[in-house]
């Protein structure tokens, strides 16, 4: 894989391709951990008072769990990364 490739090298393109990365696992962790914190956030409440605009819950509740959310998803695609490299490698580090 050239992404692979890229990143054993030791140059300035390894360092552009780990930002771009970066910023992808960035905008999968808040795509997939912003709904979960707003379904956790309301829990317990109307369809009506999920929608109805600023208040405690969206201004401090939802970007804690959203936080919250995003570093246990960063730690389980670690882990998983960590697992899938143990396998191939076959434990070598």
């Amino acid at each position: 894989m050239g992404i692979i490739k890229v990143l054993k090298r030791k140059d300035g393109a390894t360092l552009v391709v780990a930002i771009a990365l970066g910023f992808i696992v960035g905008n999968f962790i808040s795509t997939v951990g912003y709904p979960l914190a707003s379904k956790l956030a309301y829990v317990g409440q109307t369809d009506q008072a999920q929608g109805s605009g600023p208040g405690w819950r969206f201004d401090y509740l939802i970007p804690t769990l959203t936080l919250i959310a995003g570093i246990i998803i960063l730690e389980l695609l670690i882990w998983i990364y960590v697992w899938i490299h143990g396998a191939v490698t076959g434990g070598k580090k």
